[in-house]
């Protein structure tokens, strides 16, 4: 196993992985503004965080495939094959390092895996917190909308469905 010995690259991409968690943190931030927005039912502010999500998604997705690119540059320097290294977790990368880079790059990536697990987390908070919206506002179109007395049909989620307002609510709820 060759050690890779001080590489301005191996520490580009701890930088790069420093970058990714502020990212990260941000898109925690977005997360948890997006769960109090529905809880003030605040559509517009939901509008808004989903704009920004979509754009920081789009910065994740760049730097994510800049790493690759590094990935691949560092692989190149210890022999690895083409794309080999960008297979690789940073664990495995950190073996090959010496010293305080290899300390430094665990630790970068570390804090990485935290934020995004953190991130998840709230991201499965907001999706419960969605699908129980969904329900709640089926509950109401539900009490509001009008009964047939004789049902057509049934929709997709198993509910009676009769004229063609049904058809309507469906498509709305």
């Amino acid at each position: 196993m060759t050690a890779i010995a001080e590489s301005k690259r191996v520490r580009d991409l701890q930088r790069l992985l420093e970058q990714l968690r502020a990212l990260h943190e941000e898109l925690f931030t977005l997360v948890d503004a997006k769960i109090a927005g529905m809880r003030r039912a605040d559509v517009p502010a939901l509008t808004e965080c989903s704009a920004r999500e979509i754009a920081l998604i789009q910065r994740l997705t760049e730097r994510e495939s800049f790493r690759g690119q590094l990935m691949d540059a560092i692989g190149s320097e210890v022999g690895l094959p083409p794309r080999a290294c960008r297979a690789m977790s940073v664990s495995q990368l950190a073996e090959r390092l010496e010293g305080p880079q290899r300390d430094a790059l665990q630790a970068a990536a570390d804090q990485l895996r935290r934020v995004v697990m953190k991130v998840t987390q709230a991201n499965r908070v907001c999706g419960a917190v969605s699908l129980e919206l969904v329900h709640h506002l089926r509950w109401v179109m539900a009490a509001v909308r009008p009964r047939d007395e004789k049902p057509n049909g049934y929709a997709g989620n198993g509910t009676l469905v009769g004229s063609d307002r049904a058809a309507f609510l469906e498509l709305v709820g």
